[in-house]
Order: C-alpha cells, then structure tokens, then sequence
C-alpha cells in the first residue's frame, strides 16, 4: 500500500508546476523506487493528467491544486480501487525550471495523507 501511495503522490506533486514554472510535460520518479515512472502533462486550467507506470501495473489520475506561497495542496482522483483518491501537501520552495531542466532533475519533499506526516523525496524532470 506504501508504494502505491509513493506512486499516486507523484501525480500530485507535480502539479504545482503549473502555477510556478511552464505547463506541459514532466516525469517524475519517487527516489526511494526509481523503477516507477509518471508521465505528467499540466494544463493552464490547474488541471492536470497522469500515467504512472508501477512496474508493470498502469494507473490514471486526474486532479485540481491550489498554490500558496512555497506550498501546494492537491486532491487527485485515480482509477486504483486501493486509493481512489489523495491529497497532498508539498513544499516547493527549491523548484526552478533551471533544476527541472537539469540532467539530475529536482527533488521535492511530499507529504500524503495515507502516509501521515513524514515527507517522501521525489526527482522531478521536464519532459517536452
């Protein structure tokens, strides 16, 4: 259950993209199972859409955020019967599209509700 939270919340962090660097197309890679890949494409509407490929097993979500300050809070509807739905909670404050563009990518602490308080660390790329 841990890991498929660790997959969804990748969808959710990276959404705040959109409202603090370009919209298009991210992946996003949890640090802890870098064999999980998301591919992300955000919107100017503050929506955004995901594919999250967990080893094999594929999930969809689609989600809304609100930005405010250095942090974002997300809610996501996905369509895994095990997390129906998330919200998030992520600091943003060393994200810049200088990073995103790197070859290392950025790393963003993410803290979930099915998790509780503890932040996971996520790479985060642009992908256009």
């Amino acid at each position: 259950m841990k890991k498929l939270v660790l997959l969804l919340s990748v969808f959710v962090s990276t959404q705040v993209f959109a409202a603090t660097v370009e919209l298009g197309k991210y992946l996003a890679v949890p640090k802890e199972f870098p064999t999980v890949k998301a591919d992300l494409d955000l919107k100017a509407d503050n929506s955004a859409t995901v594919r999250i490929d967990a080893e094999g097993e594929i999930i969809n979500c689609t989600g809304t955020f609100a930005v405010a300050g250095n942090d974002l809070n997300a809610h996501a509807n996905c369509d895994h019967a095990a997390a129906p739905e998330i919200n998030v909670s992520i600091d943003i404050t060393n994200v810049t599209p200088e990073g995103l563009r790197s070859e290392e990518g950025v790393e963003v602490p993410v803290k979930f509700d099915l998790l509780g308080d503890e932040a996971v660390q996520f790479i985060l790329k642009k992908n256009d």
